[in-house]
């Protein structure tokens, strides 16, 4: 809703050379929320995905990512 909506959502790899691997910017009336991405991971690691809410709360939530050699994920 206008009053209650997810600004931004940034996605970080911190075993990664560049730690922050995905940032989405949301428009409300306008977008959704959701996203789908994937990522080259450097190594097995946690991934960490960052939202931020309309009133500058921020959420976040972390997922263990486990990778085949140098693969990807």
């Amino acid at each position: 809703t206008e009053a209650d909506h997810v600004r931004q959502m940034r996605v970080f790899a911190p075993r990664n050379p560049l730690i922050e691997v995905a940032s989405f910017h949301f428009v409300p009336q306008r977008s959704l929320p959701r996203v789908s991405t994937r990522i080259r991971l450097a190594r097995p690691q946690h991934v960490i995905a960052v939202a931020e809410m309309n009133d500058g709360n921020l959420l976040m939530t972390t997922t263990w990512v486990r990778v085949a050699t140098d693969g990807c994920a």
